[in-house]
């Protein structure tokens, strides 16, 4: 489950469960205010055998669903990550295809904007753990060679980095 913690030490030490239930919830990430909190949860099928991934966003105040995104469109959803800025309702996430075989499955970088109803994710480019720039204008990503690359995502011109050693990049440290 994912909670939130008030960490004021001056107020009463308290947790908020945001996601209260035994489903497994993954990869959380704040909007840019602070108010709400994106993150993946896996939803038993309807028979019980497999998990259908979604992005939920809660309400930090009250813990309430403000919404569901992407139900049913893809066979697994990892790492997500909000634009930065006020105001900012994009996200950034990595979501593999649904191949037959092992070697057919690949993790590709998708953006959706989540203020937007009825949005279509955007496939970016192959690859995973995507971070946004400060400026939104380009993603960080681990290319599926392992490597620490960036997109722009207006011109699509790539900068490929040193190999990410297994970690991923992300440009807010």
């Amino acid at each position: 489950p994912i909670a939130v913690s008030n960490t004021d030490l001056l107020a009463n030490k308290s947790n908020k469960a945001i996601a209260d239930d035994n489903r497994l919830e993954t990869y959380p990430t704040w909007s840019p205010e602070g108010a709400s909190l994106a993150f993946v949860e896996r939803l038993a099928t309807a028979n019980g055998d497999d998990f259908e991934p979604v992005i939920k966003v809660v309400s930090r105040s009250t813990g309430a669903l403000e919404a569901t995104l992407l139900a049913g469109q893809f066979a697994n959803i990892r790492e997500v990550d909000w634009q930065r800025g006020s105001g900012a309702t994009g996200i950034a996430f990595a979501a593999r295809n649904d191949g037959k075989r092992p070697k057919d499955r690949k993790y590709f970088v998708y953006t959706l904007d989540t203020g937007v109803p009825g949005a279509v994710p955007t496939q970016v480019i192959e690859g995973r753990s995507p971070s946004w720039s400060p400026n939104n204008q380009e993603l960080l990503f681990t290319a599926e060679n392992v490597k620490l690359s960036i997109i722009n995502l207006d011109t699509g011109a790539i900068r490929t980095g040193s190999t990410s050693n297994g970690s991923q990049g992300d440009w807010r440290r």
